[in-house]
């Protein structure tokens, strides 16, 4: 083989490489767009909103209030559940859930009077 055939062949051979390179590397980027779109396209996820508002709960014999989903009492009223009938400890002990603060007074006085 002479050597402009050989310088030829090696030639060709890059050239190939080269557009195989080249066609992979298209591919490649025309995959990532095509994944970003149905990624922008993709409804996301309705989530309902939690309410925070308010319980009237039974809390260490007495009757407190608490915000959302809070362990620690938000306000202890001083009343004793000892005096509640046998249905208001019941709805008590489960808690009453209201939604605004003068849902709230209104239901404090309800039990307070």
């Amino acid at each position: 083989m002479t050597r402009k055939a050989a310088l030829t062949v090696i030639l060709m051979g890059m050239a190939i490489s080269a557009v195989i390179v080249i066609a992979t590397i298209s591919s490649s980027i025309k995959r990532r767009q095509i994944r970003a779109e149905d990624m922008a396209s993709q409804t996301t996820t309705q989530t309902t909103p939690v309410e925070i508002g308010y319980y009237l709960k039974a809390y260490e014999g007495e009757i407190a209030v608490f915000r959302g989903t809070s362990v620690t009492p938000y306000k202890k009223l001083g009343i004793s559940m000892a005096l509640m009938s046998d249905q208001d400890k019941i709805l008590l002990t489960d808690g009453i859930f209201v939604r605004t603060e003068q849902e709230l007074k209104a239901l404090i006085e309800d039990y307070t009077s």
